[in-house]
């Protein structure tokens, strides 16, 4: 015979925040940011240039190819 166990998390509930979408975009934006500042700031490496230029050079040729 099995026990009646909850099955709801342990936790309190805390009083609602509310925000609007400006701030959400704000703070997320903002977070991202800071912890990503260093690797965007990094050059691209050279193998990861390469193959960009030759995208883009297959995009130019099939723009003007039709």
């Amino acid at each position: 015979m099995t026990d009646s166990i909850s099955l709801r998390p342990a936790y309190r509930t805390l009083p609602s925040l509310t925000f609007s979408q400006a701030e959400v975009n704000f703070i997320l934006g903002h977070s991202l940011r800071s912890l990503y500042e260093d690797l965007l700031n990094m050059p691209v490496p050279a193998h990861l240039e390469m193959l960009l230029v030759q995208l883009e050079k297959r995009d130019r040729d099939q723009k003007l190819g039709g």
